[in-house]
């Protein structure tokens, strides 16, 4: 625990308080989808359908590195579950707050027991920012883009 505290309080500034908000944003997110039903938080993602196809700004890799990186370091620390839509949705709050345009997807697949199950993952352009691991064998149902 002691290492952990010192791993990051070596971390500069910026970092650390993009963790620390990214923290309290996946309780905020989280409490959301517990209490709020998916049609109504959906008005809140973006544009139904709308994905980005502009280039990247390859200027803004390194924010969108540190914004997977903190959502990432965050999400494993709560004591609540905060898994891929979770991640995913504070993710597409911070980008947004820097007006950098971003598609979150939802996808389904089924498991060996042949039941569904569901996944969300949040890409800025062809990158994605959280939510990569096993995204492949999810079919997109939907996606919601911020294009700013």
């Amino acid at each position: 625990m002691i290492r952990k505290i010192r791993l990051f309080m070596g971390m500069n500034k910026e970092l650390r308080v993009m963790i620390i908000n990214a923290y309290i944003l996946c309780g905020y997110y989280r409490f959301k989808m517990l209490f709020k039903p998916f049609n109504k938080l959906a008005l809140e993602m973006g544009e139904l359908g709308v994905e980005d196809t502009k280039e990247a700004d390859d200027s803004m890799n390194a924010y969108i590195y540190k914004v997977r990186r903190a959502v990432m370091l965050a999400s494993k620390y709560t004591p609540w579950e905060s898994l891929c839509m979770v991640q995913a949705l504070v993710a597409k709050h911070m980008l947004n707050k820097k007006n950098i345009d971003n598609v979150i997807y939802f996808g389904l697949a089924k498991n060996e027991k042949n039941e569904p199950i569901a996944h969300a993952w949040l890409k800025y352009n062809n990158k994605v920012v959280v939510g990569e691991k096993g995204m492949e064998r999810f079919s997109v149902v939907a996606t919601f883009g911020s294009v700013h």
